[in-house]
Formats: structure tokens, sequence, C-alpha cells
């Protein structure tokens, strides 16, 4: 079996962070059971059945609320890891569990709408998870649209 190879450091961030009343439009993927029990750039060990994700354009640990555009269904996940290099014209790859309540398994890569939940919002339910997307809108009411970020080349958001 070959050895596998660490993977190269992610090139510090030429971009702003996203704003915490901001949210970002592309597409989603999830990662599968091989990955179960591997640790994460977090440190602790990725478990397929909690609900968290991987995110190179938001801090982690943060709380990320995920919304699937084409049926509104969303979901609240804590970014617990990195994307690899190749990923990086996706914005989140979310856990099974996650991948599972949004009903995208099937379909492998949806178009999605991330947003950060801020602190005092303390709720991870549906409803929680739709308002946030209401206050970056409100928020992002000068610009008509969410920030959107198709293809980009390095993260949003890297580890000091």
């Amino acid at each position: 079996m070959a050895e596998q190879q660490p993977l190269p450091d992610m090139p510090a961030l030429p971009f702003p962070l996203v704003e915490a009343s901001g949210s970002l439009d592309g597409h989603a993927s999830y990662y599968g059971g091989k990955f179960h029990g591997r640790r994460t750039a977090s440190g602790e060990r990725y478990n397929k059945l909690a609900l968290t994700a991987a995110s190179n354009r938001f801090p982690l640990n943060a709380r990320l609320a995920v919304r699937r555009e084409d049926t509104n269904r969303c979901i609240v996940v804590r970014n617990t890891d990195r994307m690899h290099p190749r990923h990086r014209s996706r914005i989140i790859d979310l856990s099974v569990a996650a991948a599972s309540t949004l009903e995208m398994l099937r379909a492998g890569v949806v178009r999605v709408q991330v947003a950060m939940l801020p602190d005092h919002v303390a709720a991870n339910d549906e409803s929680a998870c739709l308002a946030a997307f209401v206050v970056a809108a409100e928020s992002c009411a000068d610009c008509g649209r969410s920030q959107e970020f198709e293809e980009i080349e390095t993260p949003l958001f890297s580890d000091p």
C-alpha cells in the first residue's frame, strides 16, 4: 500500500474574511465513510454521523447555516475541517449526516448558500438556519446579492 503524502500548506489569504453577516453561494459536496475516524484540522476525529463540515472559507469551529437552493432545506453545521486544494471550486464539504438532511446524497454536488451564524443564536434548528439568510440578505441590501464566489483559486480563510 502506498504511503500517504502530507497535504501542501494552504497559501496565505489575499482576500478579506466572509463577513459574519454575509453569505456565500456555490457548490457543496459531502465526504463519506472512508474518512470516518480520521483526524480533522480542528484536531477532533471526523464523525460521519455528526452535523459537521469542511470549508476553507470560514473559521474553524464556526457554526454555519447551509441552505440548499433548489429545495430550501436548511441545516446548521460546525466547520471542523479544511478542504483539499483540488476541491477549491466548492465552498463546503458536508458530513454524511448533514448531506442526508439536505437530501443530496444521490446528487453528490448541489448549489447551496452558506452563512455564519451569529454567536447570540443558540438554536440549531431549521428556523435558526433560515433566519441566518434573512440577516445576510438585509445586510447586503446595498449590493443586491450575496457574495458569490464560483471559481476561487485560494481560500477565503486560512489558519494562523
